[in-house]
Order: structure tokens, then C-alpha cells, then sequence
């Protein structure tokens, strides 16, 4: 693929530099100089651009939400959690750490599981169980004489430090404040 054929494959397919250089991974510095032939295009390069004008619109729009929201990620770290449901409020400790979510409450409840993000809204997408040990109350419910879990699904904003949450659960609705504390040590 020659320089005139780059830009001819952009422009049929709608692309300008920068998103070509995030679909690629590269440098816009990259791609304008493989478009002025300063340089020659990459074999692999060029191969993807080749495959990403087979694939049908809607595969092509989703493949540059993909490459814009792969830069965006969470800010792992040390959350602060303060929720409420219909029984109560508390207070928590979740960590992010590279897609899982684990933490414990005031209650003495365990939280784990873990998070995507999602290349459409852009945001954080938790699932995770919270384990309650015997004889502990929740913010959803009293005390049991046994263990008992709570299954959370929730969306949050990765870019905000404080943010609010409304989750969803096994027993009802659940709403959250977090905020964001320090990041994990290296």
C-alpha cells in the first residue's frame, strides 16, 4: 500500500488520521508521515486496514468505540463507599486492581468480584457478591441466624474522584456515594 492508496482507503471509509492512529495504536506523527510517504507503510498496518474495510458499518463503528474507550480505563485504587437501602446506610472500602473489585463493610461483609468497561458508555460496569456472615445485618435486610449473599450489579463513571452510584441487587435497590482514595502501591 503506497501513500495515494492510504488515502484513498481513508476516505472511503470516513477515517481521519487520528482515528486511523487509534485504531492502529500509533502516533498521528505516523500516520501523517506515511501519508506525505516520509515513510512506508507497515506490513501489519496495512493489513488491518485491508480487513477493517470488510467488516459491515455497525462492526466498523464498534471497532473505533473499542479503540477510543481501551484508553479510557478505571482508576484503580482504594474507594470509599457510603450506601444506603431500605434497611439502613453503611459504609465501606472497595479496591479496583486491573478488573476485580474486592473490598468489606461495616457490617463485616466480604465484597468480590469484578469490572469491565464498556466501549459504548464508557463507564465501568461492577458485578459482585457481597458475603454476610451469621447474625450480621444488612442495609437490605435484618440479620440471618446463617451466611447469606447479596448479588450487585452497578455502573459507575471511571473518570469522576466522587461519584454516585445506583445499584441493583438480589433484595432491592441500593444507592452509593463513592470516593476515590489513593491509588495501589507499586
Amino acid at each position: 500500500m503506497n501513500q495515494n492508496e492510504l488515502k484513498n482507503a481513508m476516505s472511503a471509509l470516513g477515517l481521519s488520521a487520528a482515528s486511523l492512529s487509534k485504531l492502529l495504536d500509533v502516533t498521528p506523527r505516523a500516520i501523517s508521515m506515511w501519508l506525505t510517504g516520509e515513510r512506508s507503510i507497515p506490513g501489519p498496518a496495512e493489513a488491518y486496514i485491508n480487513l477493517f474495510s470488510k467488516l459491515s458499518p455497525s462492526q466498523q463503528e464498534l471497532e473505533i468505540q473499542k479503540s477510543e474507550v481501551e484508553k479510557l480505563t478505571m482508576k484503580d485504587g482504594l474507594y470509599q463507599l457510603e450506601f444506603a437501602g431500605r434497611n439502613g446506610s453503611g459504609y465501606g472500602v472497595l479496591i479496583f486492581d486491573n478488573g476485580r473489585v474486592y473490598g468489606s463493610d461495616i457490617g463485616h461483609g466480604k465484597w468480590d468480584g469484578s469490572y469491565t468497561m464498556n466501549p459504548i458508555t464508557k463507564s465501568a460496569e461492577i458485578e459482585l457478591t457481597v458475603q454476610m456472615p451469621a447474625g450480621s445485618e444488612s442495609v437490605l435486610g435484618p440479620a440471618q441466624p446463617f451466611s447469606w449473599n447479596v448479588d450487585v450489579k452497578a455502573t459507575m463513571n471511571p473518570s469522576l474522584d466522587v461519584g454516585y452510584i445506583d445499584a441493583q441487587t438480589n433484595l432491592g435497590p441500593a444507592k452509593a456515594k463513592y470516593t476515590y482514595m489513593r491509588s495501589l502501591p507499586e
